[in-house]
């Protein structure tokens, strides 16, 4: 009995420091664009469509403001990593092989934000393998987002059906934005600025912002399965 109190409490505690650790990294990363925003946007008009954030982050674009984006974005890296561990320890019961391939996927987007943090100060080591990795991270993590989400809603249909098609529908919406991500690689010249689905702006801040609610949204399931 107390062995079992025990080890409720633990998963208790890794629950609510996975939340705490995802809470964090989405506080540290907006904050930081928001702070590189403030020396970007200096001495010019705002303009929405211009705050990408590859440039918010680049020495060239931002030279003022560039170090605290890409220090945002590593320290995003480092508090994520260890949910990668106890994401995997909650899910492999459900299924150790496709837990791992979201692990591995998961850490692989994590390596990719630490790659692109660390590297940015050196625009001539970075800039030739910006899009590559910026997209490689993104795909890595929107896939690990959809691999847990079905995870979840396997784990979760049989003891609350709406809860677990939700999970399902949220999962199909995560597959065709992976598709989209797939599709845009492939496409250069796509982001031309002339039409709101065309801006480059748009598309980076929408998907890192359905990243975290989807995993501030995982996370908050877990825990009362």
């Amino acid at each position: 009995m107390i062995i079992k109190t025990l080890e409720n409490y633990a998963q208790k505690v890794r629950e609510n420091f996975i939340f705490l650790c995802i809470t964090l990294s989405i506080f540290v990363f907006f904050t930081s664009l928001v702070l590189s925003s403030s020396f970007y946007y200096s001495g010019k008009t705002f303009d929405w469509k211009s705050a990408v954030i590859s440039d918010l982050q680049s020495p060239i674009e931002n030279p003022n403001g560039f170090i605290i984006a890409a220090l945002g974005t590593t320290l995003t890296g480092i508090i994520l990593a260890p949910t990668v561990v106890l994401f995997h320890s909650k899910l492999y019961r459900t299924s150790k092989v496709f837990s791992t391939l979201g692990t591995i996927a998961f850490s692989l987007g994590i390596l990719g934000t630490l790659i692109i943090g660390c590297l940015t100060p050196f625009p001539k080591s970075y800039e030739p393998i910006h899009i590559p990795i910026a997209f490689a991270t993104f795909i890595s993590i929107v896939m690990s987002i959809l691999i847990y989400c079905s995870l979840i809603a396997y784990t979760t249909y049989s003891l609350n059906k709406i809860l677990g098609l939700s999970l399902v529908i949220l999962g199909l919406f995560k597959l065709s934005v992976l598709i989209a991500l797939f599709y845009l690689y492939l496409t250069p010249g796509f982001f031309t600025n002339d039409h709101l689905i065309t801006t480059l702006a748009l598309w980076e801040w929408l998907l890192c912002i359905s990243i975290v609610v989807y995993l501030l949204l995982l996370t908050l399931i877990l825990k009362k399965v």
